[in-house]
């Protein structure tokens, strides 16, 4: 791993995988709630995103999920958008990724994938999430 600070989307239009902070949260509609930061920017340039991050939040909770179609892995950080990022969600959330880019298949991820290229994430948890990178590890 190293790190470099860049745009993430300039590495998914290019084909690579990039990963989201999300929250567990889903709206009355079965919507999942993606309100501000990266969430955001991906559910405004794919809006069935928030629908099939829903159902697979509400059928197996808050936990890492991978879009093939989107080229997309959602990340939590938060139980609730209203909640500052949960260091404790953070570190499941990363065994599960790397568990998952190991694997590449996982029974508890809806859909299988190979990853042929490499997978970006932002700095988790910081941002809108409220924790300081620096004090973070």
């Amino acid at each position: 791993m190293k790190e470099i600070i860049v745009n993430l989307w300039d590495f998914h239009k290019d084909g690579n995988w990039i990963v989201i902070p999300t929250n567990g949260e889903v709206n009355k509609d079965g919507l999942a709630v993606m309100g501000k930061g990266l969430a955001l920017e991906a559910k405004n340039k794919f809006p069935r995103l928030t629908t099939e991050l829903g159902v697979q939040i509400s059928y197996f909770g808050n936990r890492l999920f991978a879009f093939d179609k989107f080229k997309i892995i959602t990340f939590p950080t938060k139980y609730s958008w209203r909640d500052k990022s949960d260091i404790c969600l953070i570190a499941v959330s990363a065994s599960q990724l790397k568990d998952y880019v190991d694997e590449s298949t996982n029974e508890w991820i809806n859909e299988k994938v190979t990853f042929k290229t490499p997978v970006y994430l932002p700095r988790v948890g910081c941002g809108n999430g409220g924790l300081d990178w620096r004090h973070s590890s």
